[in-house]
């Protein structure tokens, strides 16, 4: 080869190198560019939040619905990245321009505000024919790259379900919403990236278990919800590359910020759950409950009802019914059936956030029958139904077999007086049995004042009982509340203790509390019956929580609706019985004398809740309680105590 042509292959060779690097440039570049489209649409997503609103009472006696409308118009929502679509019905009445009474309408947001979409004649809320319309009317009229749902009203956990609407009086029930969510487009690869419910108790895993087809996460609250419910300022802090988890905390983060500074202490649960992870809690608790069911038997019952009694549980304090549902981390912990560790990391994987001020409320609730007997069968029915862990749902079929079945002992201390043992402190003991001891539960006391008709007027009740051995001890002196008002007049209430925790006691107390106007041309007035709730702290502060209401909702957990700053009177009420029988023996067959004394003010007139000091001029009387494995309570004898 000349040197040439050496010259010249030399020029090729480098030729072809610049073209293989430019070539090799340009890919890289294309490669860069592709990636940052790609990039830019997973980050510029827009996203849809479909609300299914059910006003019920919450709409027509306190326009909460209406509130939470406004908090939303309020939020300075990015709606170049999210539109908001909320379906609204079943409330007797509206305090908005978006639906009118006797319709449901479906409305979104717009920088003007909700504009209507449709309007239609009443559809029942409680139907799963409603909200598929409503989910598929959605995905039909409004383009997103994601879609997630909120439902917002009243919540009865896994086996009530969720919403009341009170023109039919129905609910939906989690199959329901399941067949609602099977009629979509929503299932398998293409799944809303979150449901959530503003509603009471719906935080449990049989939830997520029925919803895991449809959506990646789940925000839900363990415990009731106050009235207020979600903050939804939090949709103001959203942007387009908000990924979900980022939405679900700042949807609790508000939640809890906004109710953590209100100046009622409220139990505050909520949480979010990945239930692409629920396969495997499932998996792990059917597991961990594998021959639990062959364990458990009428000799060992007590145990397993000691533990169950001692569980987390939710739904009793805000609400006058007992829903069963219980913290999952803190039963597995309680029950102690073997190694348990698999099952717990299974859970912190599953609950993806979790925020509360509650001791053990760990972010996931579960159905574990116990309180709710009047309703035990047909909830373990129900439970039945849902196909989920079946060596856990053996468990408990057989835990509430027993608990309903056949009693197992006969613990009955009718018979038996207690003694006082210092009267001074007013402690009062008595002495059980070993059979009484080994089928014992729980004990608890009601303090009576005599009134001057000789009927018996329950002061307040305790579960502060000490079993030393075979001896049962109270201590009873100073337990109680007294109201003092700014015109120097006090007056004691009746409490009755709902729950006892290492810091405070809750209690409830019957009140009846009306409202009016003050002006006469438009004048308004409203009553209601409820409980007052108040907290007791064992350091001796005292707090007011709430009011809640007393009345049924389908079983529905009523949020809290209103706070005694919302009524202009109160009237706390005060039941006597005769509770002797014919040879003046304690009975638990109580007679109502049919009067019921109160003591009304005027709520700004309150100056303050106090310990109330049982006097000497009074007499008092003391009875225990004792609740067996089954739920069966015996009562002594009555004890005066002064």
């Amino acid at each position: 080869m000349t040197s040439s042509n050496s010259k010249k292959y030399n020029i090729l060779i480098v030729g072809l190198i610049i073209v293989i690097i430019i070539v090799l440039i340009g890919f890289i570049i294309a490669f860069f560019l592709l990636n940052q489209d790609e990039k830019k649409k997973l980050e510029d997503k827009t996203r849809t939040i479909m609300m299914y609103i059910v006003g019920s009472d919450l709409e027509s006696d306190a326009a909460l619905a209406t509130a939470e409308l406004l908090e939303i118009e309020d939020a300075n929502v990015d709606l170049s990245a999210y539109q908001i679509v909320v379906y609204m019905g079943g409330s007797n009445t509206y305090y908005n321009n978006y639906v009118n009474t006797g319709e449901n309408a479906i409305f979104s947001l717009t920088e003007d505000g909700f504009v209507v979409e449709e309007s239609f004649s009443s559809k029942n809320m409680g139907s799963s024919n409603t909200l598929s319309y409503f989910i598929n009317y959605v995905t039909d009229h409004y383009d997103s790259d994601e879609y997630s749902l909120v439902f917002w009203d009243h919540g009865g956990g896994p086996l009530i379900g969720y919403g009341h609407d009170e023109i039919t009086n129905d609910i939906l029930t989690l199959d329901e919403i399941s067949l609602s969510l099977s009629n979509t487009i929503f299932k398998q690869d293409n799944k809303l990236g979150f449901i959530g419910f503003d509603a009471c108790l719906m935080a449990s895993v049989e939830i997520a278990y029925l919803l895991d087809d449809y959506a990646d996460y789940l925000i839900a609250s363990q415990e009731t919800e106050p009235g207020y419910g979600w903050d939804y300022s939090f949709l103001g802090n959203l942007t387009s590359s908000s990924t979900n988890i980022e939405i679900g905390k700042a949807i609790i983060d508000s939640y809890y910020n906004f109710l953590d500074h209100l100046e009622y202490d409220y139990d505050i649960t909520l949480s979010m759950l990945d239930l692409s992870k629920t396969f495997k809690v499932e998996e792990e608790l059917n597991q961990y409950f594998e021959g639990a069911d062959q364990v458990l038997s009428s000799t060992n019952f007590t145990s397993f009802a000691r533990k169950r009694n001692s569980t987390k549980t939710f739904g009793g304090f805000n609400s006058s019914a007992s829903y069963d549902l219980v913290d999952l981390y803190n039963m597995i912990d309680i029950i102690e059936l073997g190694e348990n560790q698999d099952l717990k990391r299974a859970l912190e994987e599953f609950v993806v956030y979790n925020r509360s001020n509650l001791a053990h409320a760990n972010g996931v609730s579960i159905y574990y029958p116990y309180a709710n007997k009047t309703y035990g069968s047909a909830f373990v029915q129900i439970y039945n139904t849902f196909d989920f862990a079946p060596n856990y749902t053996s468990y408990i079929e057989h835990f509430a077999q027993i608990l309903l079945g056949e009693r197992l002992r006969n613990l009955d201390i009718s018979d038996s007086t207690p003694v006082i043992t210092d009267e001074e402190n007013y402690d009062f003991s008595l002495e059980l049995t070993e059979e009484e001891v080994d089928n014992y539960v729980e004990a608890s006391y009601i303090v009576f004042r005599r009134t001057d008709d000789n009927y018996y007027e329950a002061l307040y009740s305790g579960t502060d009982v000490d079993l030393d051995g075979n001896t049962l001890k109270a201590k009873v002196r100073d337990k109680g509340v007294q109201v003092l008002s700014s015109n120097d007049e006090t007056g004691n209430i009746s409490l009755l203790e709902q729950e006892r925790t290492d810091e405070y006691t809750n209690y409830f107390s019957p009140v009846m509390l009306t409202y009016f106007s003050d002006d006469a041309d438009d004048f308004e007035m409203d009553a209601m019956s409820g409980y007052l709730q108040i907290r007791v702290y064992h350091d001796g502060e005292i707090e007011v929580m709430g009011i809640v209401p007393n009345e049924e909702l389908n079983n529905v957990a009523p949020k809290m609706l209103t706070n005694l700053d919302d009524w202009r009177t109160i009237q706390f009420l005060r039941y006597s019985y005769d509770i002797l029988d014919e040879t003046g023996n304690y009975t638990n067959d109580w007679v109502g004398s049919g009067t019921i004394t109160g003591w009304e003010l005027y709520v700004d007139e309150i100056e303050s809740f106090e310990k109330f000091k049982l006097t000497d001029t009074e007499n008092y009387y003391c009875v225990f309680a004792i609740r067996d494995s089954q739920g069966n309570v015996s009562y002594s004898r009555l004890v005066e105590i002064n």
